[in-house]
């Protein structure tokens, strides 16, 4: 099975009171929101291409074609596409989707280890002053990206909050990690709201062949000029296993 887990600042707000800690709040979260997925038979039956070996530019084109399918989908309800894929916001992105390939928390989890984090980016730990005891979040990842693309403290693009940050585990192809948010209600949600423009998308493999997808979504930066990922649309492409249909609730 995978599962799909979503956190902003306004829906954690609407859970502290039923949920006094934020760890305990984070498995009432990911438990809410586990979906089976569809049968691989089923892609096979529409005859399309089934991807056996996963490749860094597999992921890659994976990430590309859930931006623009994504943006379809928005723009098919009457919204405006996401504006720019930003880079920093990428960056954020893969902080967590690697650290999810190479630990494989149990449960889902949008909390980055310490340790972890400490160990892969040091610098950075230190310089935000991160320690042992911080909830290291998506606010908190999209700040050490910012470090790493701009090299200063100064230009964080959420310093203003309006973070929201997706989590798609063990979906093998854009087609079904976009079917899976759509398919629950608080994905939808984030995805449907206009007043996010920017986005950033990052998916790994763990050891085991598992596809863990991180996006990030930003209501615009702090004015600094965030550097855009140009990335090339894929539509029309069929590399990847689909739904049979993508259900628009």
């Amino acid at each position: 099975m995978f599962a799909v887990t979503y956190t902003d600042e306004v829906y954690e707000a609407t859970q502290e009171a039923q949920v006094e800690d934020l760890r305990g709040m984070e498995a009432f979260i990911d438990q809410q929101w586990v979906i089976e997925p569809p049968p691989l038979e089923i892609a096979a039956l529409e005859g399309v291409q089934v991807e056996t070996e996963i490749s860094a530019e597999y992921l890659r084109q994976m990430e590309t074609q859930f931006v623009t399918e994504v943006n379809m989908w928005r723009e098919a309800q009457g919204l405006p596409a996401f504006e720019t894929r930003l880079t920093v916001l990428d960056t954020a992105a893969e902080i967590h989707s690697q650290f999810i390939a190479e630990t494989n928390p149990v449960p889902l989890t949008h909390n980055t280890d310490f340790g972890w984090l400490s160990a892969n980016y040091p610098t950075e730990v230190q310089v935000l002053g991160i320690t042992d005891d911080s909830l290291i979040r998506t606010r908190d990842r999209v700040e050490l990206a910012s470090l790493l693309e701009t090299g200063n403290t100064e230009n964080n693009y959420g310093a203003n909050g309006g973070i929201a940050d997706l989590i798609v585990d063990n979906a093998q192809s854009a087609g079904v990690a976009l079917s899976a948010l759509l398919n629950s209600e608080p994905h939808n949600l984030a995805l449907s709201q206009s007043d996010y423009v920017d986005i950033g998308i990052n998916a790994q493999v763990n050891s085991s062949g598992k596809i863990s997808t991180v996006i990030v979504l930003g209501r615009g930066g702090n004015g600094y000029n965030w550097p855009e990922n140009n990335y090339v649309d894929m539509t029309g492409l069929d590399n990847h296993v689909y739904l049979p249909a993508i259900m628009n609730k």
